[in-house]
């Protein structure tokens, strides 16, 4: 009996001492498992607040189409207010071997940063964006769309108060200023004191020497070089080599090539990225001297996209025949200085009026085509033209010996200046448009044709409007600027297909 009760006792003992352990292995479990789910929900919290500050972000980037109006979005909180969220848009792509943003064209990385008390998360997002309508792809968006090359000497232009398109090399001097942008699909020479106020953009090599500078950012596929007291005011992107004996970048630059350096120092006052090799050839000065704030060797170069600058053949825009507008063929009509209907120019025709006469184009009930047929229009006479009404003046250059001259005192364009202009001056082929000691407000579409514009201005402009030429001559330091023209429902409003839509930008893939 003894024997028993002592086994029972045993037996106990045992049962509670395994359940004790299972207890403690069932509390420490649960400590374990309950640590394992504040971790997971933290990290799983971290995750969601990090990518609501990337949607948050990416709802914002849709509604601008400008970077600089990308402001980073500060101190988002969670529910419970222990995780905080930064925003940041930065300039760029991020570098995951230098642990850092390199510049390029037109790209943009939005980070996303969440932290609580004991971790953070980040997230990155590139973004490209895609310009609605940049310069060159509508030819009438410039104030100068050229279609071959401008060489020494044949653009010594005071101030053009516009965009500047050129199909083939560009060469300016004489401190000859572009107040917009200049686009070149060949080599840029900028000499002789000239600039561009709103950067340049070159499918080839762009030189600056005596003085020339540009005044904001500069996008070239091919070399840089600097000559004396040449400055850019701004960043450069160029696929490949600067070469900078002198001369001196403002902001960053970043090059697909090498980068070479001499002279006096410091070259660059941001932060040089160079794909190649960076080298100082004067003797006891390191790269270091040139570029104070740092040159960063990166083997990731995101070569500079211009395809939006990319240009579209001109096509002819054809006179009107006899049959598509009859009455433009017929001898034009003037009664009391005043024209109102279409008709043909005639190289006597404003023989016998009386000089600095005003002739009147009133366009309120139709359009008005007037026809130069093979011969050089030029009333002289010192007669203004002023046309009124809401509808379209047309004239016409039909032929290869038909001209279009504004001479001494002249004034060719809207009676009400503030107008948009309703002139549009087209011509077929090789025809000659050339204004001196005038003022012309018109939109010129001669695209195997030339324009030459030299003198002085009646007002501060010689010419307002745009105009698209093969070949180009100004001289004299005059002024020109550009108008906005409405071309839907004109001739030219073949030159507006494939723009884009305003505001978009590509979102690339995120990367946690």
């Amino acid at each position: 009996m003894r024997k028993k009760k002592g086994f029972v006792l045993i037996l106990t003992l045992v049962v509670v001492l395994l359940l004790m352990v299972l207890g403690t292995s069932l509390v420490t479990l649960s400590t374990s498992t309950y640590k394992t789910e504040v971790a997971s929900d933290n990290t799983n919290k971290l995750n969601m607040m990090t990518e609501s500050g990337i949607e948050i972000a990416l709802a914002e980037v849709k509604k601008t189409t400008l970077s600089s109006s990308l402001v980073n979005i500060m101190g988002l909180k969670s529910d419970d207010g222990n995780i905080t969220c930064n925003v940041f848009f930065r300039s760029g792509v991020y570098d995951t071997s230098t642990k850092s943003y390199i510049p390029a064209s037109g790209k943009y990385t939005i980070e996303s940063n969440a932290s609580n008390s004991t971790s953070s998360k980040t997230i990155r997002v590139p973004i490209t964006q895609v310009t609605s309508t940049p310069s060159g792809v509508v030819p009438t968006n410039n104030l100068f769309y050229i279609n071959s090359d401008v060489s020494d000497g044949d653009f010594n232009c005071g101030e053009a108060n516009g965009d500047v398109y050129v199909n083939g090399n560009f060469y300016m001097s004489s401190g000859s200023l572009i107040k917009g942008k200049l686009i070149s699909k060949g080599n840029i020479t900028l000499t002789g004191g000239s600039s561009s106020a709103n950067g340049i953009v070159s499918f080839g090599n762009v030189n600056l020497n005596g003085g020339g500078n540009i005044n904001g950012d500069a996008l070239v596929k091919g070399n840089v070089s600097f000559g004396g007291g040449t400055k850019v005011n701004g960043n450069v992107l160029c696929d490949s080599n600067l070469i900078m004996p002198q001369g001196n970048i403002s902001n960053n630059a970043t090059i697909g090539g090498n980068a070479t350096f001499n002279g006096g120092t410091p070259k660059i006052l941001g932060k040089l990225y160079y794909n190649g090799a960076a080298t100082s050839i004067q003797q006891g000065s390191l790269v270091s001297n040139f570029v104070p704030l740092g040159a960063v060797k990166t083997s990731t170069y995101t070569a500079i996209d211009l395809s939006g600058y990319t240009n579209t053949s001109l096509p002819v825009v054809p006179v009107p025949t006899i049959s598509q507008n009859p009455q433009m063929y017929n001898m034009l009509s003037i009664n009391n200085n005043k024209i109102t209907n279409s008709g043909t120019l005639t190289s006597s025709l404003f023989s016998s009026v009386n000089y600095g006469t005003t002739i009147t184009i009133d366009t309120s009930s139709n359009d008005v085509s007037l026809l130069v047929n093979n011969f050089n229009f030029d009333p002289e006479n010192g007669i203004d033209f002023e046309v009124t009404g809401t509808n379209k003046l047309y004239i016409y250059l039909k032929g290869s010996s038909a001209g279009f001259t504004v001479g001494s005192n002249q004034f060719i364009g809207m009676k009400d200046h503030s107008a948009i202009s309703q002139i549009f001056i087209i011509g077929d082929g090789n025809q000659k448009i050339s204004i001196s000691n005038c003022e012309l407000d018109a939109y010129i579409y001669v695209p195997s044709g030339s324009f030459s514009a030299s003198g002085g201005a009646l007002d501060k402009y010689i010419f307002q409007g745009s105009c698209i030429t093969k070949s180009l001559s100004i001289q004299g330091n005059v002024s020109v600027n550009y108008l906005k023209q409405i071309i839907i429902g004109t001739p030219l409003a073949v030159l507006s297909d494939g723009q884009q839509v305003a505001g978009n930008w590509i979102v690339g893939t995120w990367s946690y």
